[in-house]
């Protein structure tokens, strides 16, 4: 999963992947990683978006690869979740890590060896 974060896989099928009900699945990732998939994707993404921006790649280039298919929603989420927009974000040569992701206490659990299986 944190090999490509931009993978569109619905909750459905990785819970398929994992031989699990998609309940199971909800339940036993939520009690293991401590927050739900798809707040725990949110962060992921977030993740390896800065990352991307860190290193100058644009916010399109950012956006599409970690799995946004709009640039405007990419740029909505950044701001719901760090208070400001990638642009600003940088604009005061900030880098990542170190930046504000660490200090807003963001950080994406990986996924817990007895939930891997298949293709995680």
């Amino acid at each position: 999963m944190l090999d490509d974060v931009g993978n569109d896989c619905t909750l459905d099928a990785w819970a398929h992947v994992a031989g699990m009900a998609r309940r199971t699945f909800m339940r036993a990732f939520s009690a293991q990683v401590g927050m739900s998939f798809g707040r725990w994707r949110q962060q992921a993404r977030l993740f390896a978006a800065l990352e991307m921006l860190a290193q100058r790649k644009s916010v399109t280039e950012g956006a599409i690869a970690v799995g946004y298919d709009s640039v405007s929603a990419f740029i909505e989420m950044f701001r719901t979740m760090l208070g400001t927009t990638p642009q600003t974000y940088f604009r005061g040569g900030r880098s990542w890590p170190g930046g504000r992701a660490a200090s807003a206490g963001i950080s994406p659990k990986p996924v817990p060896k007895k939930m891997r299986g298949g293709n995680w």
